[in-house]
């Protein structure tokens, strides 16, 4: 049944992928095809002569990371990987190849071939690397089966997976199940990801529980955090309360421009930096904001704000960290609207109170300790603006608060290690 599945995926690719590109041209993200034209040749598995001759010893270490939070959890442990062979590093954003070769620093550094068996096989063979390392959830059968098929080693690293993902899989369970068997060992952030892999066809003899790699990055003293003190210092902000809102989605969007609004209204002096998930939004991130009679400012225009700005949003990549440090609360996107939530350990380990919507499906485990230590309270598009104001005007609480976030964040480390001693065990 799996090969049925496989080939018939194969059959049916050419099709899909037209339709894609048709919905993607059409869909507001259509800048991000820029450069179609010079990745062609990558997404469909060429590999240049000088790339080859760098893997010809078939001793390649190959990191496969879907974009860029994924390429910098990698930061620690792929130096430990690589040791003398080199290292290959495919990824499936361009953000994810400039990040991955600022801080990895590979021999090879490619976007990833479509999961079409042609382009697939193609790569593979080009590369003849011995090992291959997915980062959490970059499963594609193409890529596995030509893997396999040229005898290379298959790892998954730092593996997740949610309850609605395992519903999804279970349609094409042989064509997983499959993935699962060609698969040598895995790295699971939490138990419950494990358990759904391994309902799914992985043998429970392959699996290691180590927790989450990122959350070993984490660090209250960011590389930009005194770019992010001139800004607020631009902005006039030193002495006022700075609710930051990390990797927001639309409806949080107008959730806080809302609140924002309605304590404005009652006099309620809070000020907002808010870093949307996707910059290619930008117009609609501030059309938000200017909805509610709020003044924005852009972080790439900080050096002539606008007086008065009630938001500022960063529109520049990798600067959210360094902006949580000055924050008297932290509320962090794909909670509130449901995208199953991004990284809350990163607010918490500053000693912030967090902010955190119902949809949490990403890393339940990091939110339920947050919740249950109090180092976070739960907020929805009601009870945002009521929730914020407590803590600005409550400093004692959010101060507790941000300790108990700071202790709980600090329980989550050490998986990177865990996850070196399961890798060098496995074959």
């Amino acid at each position: 049944m799996s090969v049925f599945l496989l080939a018939l995926a194969n059959v049916l690719f050419p099709f899909a992928a037209a339709g894609y590109l048709i919905f993607f041209l059409l869909s507001p993200r259509r800048s991000l095809l820029k450069s179609l034209k010079s990745e062609l040749a990558q997404r469909c598995g060429f590999v240049s002569a000088e790339h080859k001759a760098l893997a010809a010893n078939k001793k390649a270490v190959w990191i496969h990371a879907a974009s860029a939070g994924e390429v910098r959890s990698m930061v620690k442990l792929a130096p430990a990987l690589r040791g003398d062979a080199p290292l290959i590093v495919t990824c499936s954003t361009s953000l994810g190849r400039e990040e991955a070769v600022k801080l990895l620093k590979p021999d090879v550094c490619v976007l990833a071939p479509l999961d079409f068996q042609p382009f697939a096989k193609r790569f593979v063979r080009a590369l003849h690397p011995a090992r291959l390392l997915v980062v959490e959830t970059e499963l594609w059968p193409n890529m596995f089966a030509a893997a396999r098929w040229n005898g290379v080693s298959i790892g998954i690293i730092n593996g997740r997976m949610s309850a609605r993902s395992r519903r999804s899989y279970s349609f094409v369970k042989p064509l997983f199940s499959m993935m699962m068997r060609y698969t040598d060992f895995a790295c699971f952030q939490t138990e419950a990801d494990a358990a759904r892999y391994e309902s799914l066809g992985l043998d429970r003899k392959k699996i290691t529980v180590t927790g989450n790699i990122k959350y070993d990055l984490l660090s209250d003293n960011p590389p930009r955090k005194a770019e992010a003190e001139r800004a607020v210092s631009a902005l006039g902000w030193e002495n006022v309360k700075i609710l930051v809102c990390g990797s927001t989605h639309p409806v949080e969007e107008q959730a806080i421009a809302s609140a924002l609004a309605q304590l404005k209204a009652r006099g309620t002096a809070i000020k907002a930096a808010v870093a949307p998930r996707h910059l290619e939004r930008l117009p609609a991130v501030i059309g938000a904001f200017s909805s509610q009679g709020l003044k924005t400012a852009l972080y790439s225009g900080i050096a002539a704000p606008p007086a008065d700005a009630d938001v500022l949003v960063i529109d520049t990549m990798g600067l959210l960290t360094s902006f949580y440090g000055s924050a008297y609360a932290c509320f962090v996107g794909g909670t509130i609207e449901n995208k199953g939530g991004h990284n809350l350990l990163e607010a918490a380990i500053f000693g912030k109170p967090v902010l955190i919507g119902p949809h949490t499906q990403n890393t339940p485990d990091v939110a339920a300790k947050l919740l249950e230590t109090g180092g976070a309270v739960t907020v929805s598009e009601t009870t945002f603006a009521e929730e914020a104001a407590k803590l600005a005007d409550r400093p004692e609480t959010a101060a507790a608060m941000g300790v108990k976030a700071r202790s709980a964040a600090d329980t989550f480390r050490g998986a990177t290690e865990r996850a070196l001693v399961a890798i060098r065990k496995a074959p």
